[in-house]
């Protein structure tokens, strides 16, 4: 299994830059157009994009390009985050914003309908928390045992070698897929991830905080809802 793509490497100007490419060539096929967005800590103005507000968005065929604007927005107002469809996007859709960032309005990012094809499956380890909190290395650790875990079960059921990332609150594996975007497809998935999940995920209880385990405790569960085809990472 290849190194895991680690998106704590952004904070280092090569390694974001290595990290970049080296995902772009692993997820992305010639040719394909994927949204890139990126959500500001506030509205600012700035020469890297264009208009006013808090989330950018930009349809990319081109990784050169991405790599520059993602690089010059990390150090030029360190964005609260960066997010990229595993899945690529209608050609059309990039006269939207082609190779560039224009700030965008709720709701106005690529929708399930806009996907051309099934090209990823992502299984998401996520930490058992409260809602708004960081995972402490020792969940980090859980989830990428339990990533480990299910690798290594799948392996033996006959499915490929997976994409292996860190997320920087946990771990997700990403299987190849070569689908269309279609309803059936859209519920096998699902079904797919229910079945993981029912079978690899601790249990959990709900409070105000959101979901939660007993003190003292680690847990991890594989969220069931990362199957919808606009999915971004």
């Amino acid at each position: 299994m290849a190194a895991p793509i680690r998106t704590s490497d952004l904070i280092d100007e090569k390694k974001m830059i290595s990290n970049i490419r080296r995902s772009w060539g692993l997820f992305y096929r010639n040719g394909s157009v994927v949204e890139i967005r990126i959500f500001l800590r506030e509205a600012v103005r700035s020469n890297l994009w264009t208009g006013y507000g808090t989330t950018l968005s930009g349809y990319f065929d081109d990784v050169n390009a991405v790599t520059n604007l993602v690089v010059a927005i990390e150090k030029s107002v360190g964005p609260q985050a960066t997010y990229i469809t595993l899945n690529p996007v209608d050609k059309r859709l990039a006269s939207r914003s082609y190779n560039r960032f224009t700030a965008a309005k709720r709701g106005e990012g690529a929708s399930d309908k806009d996907v051309s094809r099934r090209a990823w499956l992502m299984i998401d380890f996520d930490p058992i928390r409260p809602e708004g909190i960081a995972a402490t290395e020792a969940e980090v650790q859980e989830s990428l045992e339990r990533a480990e875990l299910v690798h290594g079960e799948l392996t033996v059921r006959g499915w490929p070698e997976p994409v292996f990332c860190f997320s920087g609150n946990g771990y997700h594996l990403d299987y190849c897929l070569d689908a269309g975007n279609t309803d059936l497809m859209r519920d096998l998935l699902r079904e797919t991830l229910l079945g993981l999940q029912l079978q690899f995920s601790d249990k959990a209880k709900k409070t105000d905080l959101g979901s939660t385990i007993a003190e003292g405790q680690i847990g991890v569960k594989i969220d069931a809802g990362v199957f919808n085809a606009a999915r971004i990472t």
